[in-house]
């Protein structure tokens, strides 16, 4: 019953009033043959018109990662890891996913991040530190003062939200090649 479901759902194998995402795409493409549902991503051509590799090298993000210590050299050490965690057959099994939803969102902003990740890379890991402390403490300044459950809730989310990935990013910047490691589970390599 289930692959019955799936099939009708999805695949689109059933009465036409539930006809699954594959119809759906296809009326689409019938409506609007220039649709983001109706075409594929051209990922390898966006960053070749953004010219996103040259904006790496000028930006200075490969020294900035140099300077932390992931070097092409420290990441050998990542790819059994990588594969361990069945990331790349992972990659492949939803490569249209990760091209038509991910690519896009990864891609498009990136002339305008480069520059933004270039800096907290470069930013002492201390700095994030202080400032997740900082929103953590703000939180509780508001619970402990404040005798108002919505506006516990209100500010608590986004500072609370704020503090934890600065603290994140403080520890992971603190030392990056030992933080992908342990992400990835992988056992620290440092050759240059």
């Amino acid at each position: 019953m289930d692959q019955q479901f799936f099939r009708e759902f999805f695949v689109g194998e059933s009465d036409p009033l539930i006809q699954g995402e594959v119809a759906y795409k296809q009326s689409v493409k019938e409506f609007n043959p220039n649709s983001v549902l109706s075409r594929d991503y051209d990922l390898l051509g966006r960053v070749a018109e953004l010219k996103l590799l040259t904006l790496t090298v000028e930006s200075g993000l490969l020294e900035a990662l140099e300077e932390k210590g992931i070097t092409l050299g420290a990441t050998e050490g990542l790819l059994p890891a990588i594969e361990k965690a069945r990331l790349i057959s992972g990659a492949v099994e939803n490569g249209e996913f990760l091209n038509n939803f991910v690519g896009p969102l990864v891609v498009e902003p990136a002339p305008l991040l480069l520059p933004l990740v270039v800096k907290a890379l470069k930013t002492d890991a201390g700095v994030f530190t202080a400032a997740g402390a900082a929103a953590l403490l703000a939180e509780a300044g508001i619970v402990i003062t404040q005798d108002n459950v919505a506006l516990d809730v209100l500010a608590g989310v986004p500072l609370v939200g704020l503090g934890a990935v600065l603290l994140v990013a403080g520890n992971a910047l603190s030392d990056l090649p030992g933080f992908i490691n342990g992400l990835l589970g992988a056992s620290p390599s440092r050759s240059s």
